[in-house]
């Protein structure tokens, strides 16, 4: 069915509700005879990362996905879903997601995972709006390494700023 109808695989709502609901089978199925995902209108990391899969992220990946820029990254949430691995994913395939921004920083706190905390401060995030809460954090944590991290990206988005 799928191979007589090209329209309903790739490019198409039929894809979009299967990542949004989590179908890997259905997913697998529908890219099957599918080239690439590389200039659609759909955004399927966002969804994938929406929706804390790591499997089907990975294999829309290999169809040549991209990320978006911006709020569309998928890195909120990601972090919201508090998913260390998918974060990991997402800044391997793009290190610039993050910097100078704030994307993700409130939801690792509340979530208090300072593993995702450090790696949003590694990767550039801006911490100006939460360092309070965030060195709050890493002494409540007794976490030496991500205040030091904090102090410094504070001070050196703070140089920038200047510039």
């Amino acid at each position: 069915m799928l191979t007589c109808c090209p329209e309903m695989c790739g490019d198409s709502p039929l894809l979009e509700h299967a990542i949004e609901k989590n179908k890997l089978g259905v997913v697998k199925l529908l890219l099957k005879d599918v080239a690439s995902l590389n200039d659609n209108e759909y955004n399927y990391v966002f969804w994938a990362c929406e929706n804390d899969n790591l499997e089907i992220l990975k294999l829309i990946f290999e169809k040549g996905a991209k990320i978006r820029e911006g709020s569309e990254s998928g890195v909120i949430e990601t972090c919201e879903n508090d998913n260390l691995e998918i974060l990991k994913l997402l800044l391997e395939r793009n290190p610039n997601l993050v910097l100078e921004k704030d994307y993700g920083l409130e939801a690792a706190i509340e979530h208090e995972n300072m593993e995702m905390v450090n790696l949003l401060i590694k990767h550039g995030a801006d911490t100006s709006e939460y360092i309070e809460s965030i060195m709050e954090l890493a002494d409540e944590l007794d976490c030496d390494d991500l205040s030091e991290s904090c102090e410094y990206n504070a001070g050196e988005y703070k140089k920038l700023k200047r510039s």
